[in-house]
């Protein structure tokens, strides 16, 4: 090591180098539409996971309903009553 360097500097170029592929596949598609179509064909909208982060939960009737009260939380202005609207 040259005298002088940062003592840091070859742990993190190390890890630069083992975690980069990892972070490339992990991108999103590039086009944004294709990854709508992709989370309809996977059903992400009905999957529990996706559930629980909105709080949905059924009403009396049996449709799902957020229970976190209208607010800028919900992306969609429908999103408070439909999952997949709130996904896309």
């Amino acid at each position: 090591m040259r005298r002088g360097a940062p003592r840091g500097r070859p742990a993190f170029v190390l890890a630069l180098a083992l975690l980069w592929p990892a972070a490339a596949r992990a991108r999103m598609p590039a086009d944004a539409d294709a990854a709508v179509a992709r989370a309809r064909a996977l059903g992400l909208s009905r999957r529990r996971e996706w559930l629980a982060l909105g709080h949905y939960r059924p009403d009396r009737r049996g449709r799902l309903v957020s229970e976190v009260a209208p607010s800028p939380f919900f992306l969609s202005p429908h999103g408070r009553v439909d999952p997949e609207a709130e996904l896309e």
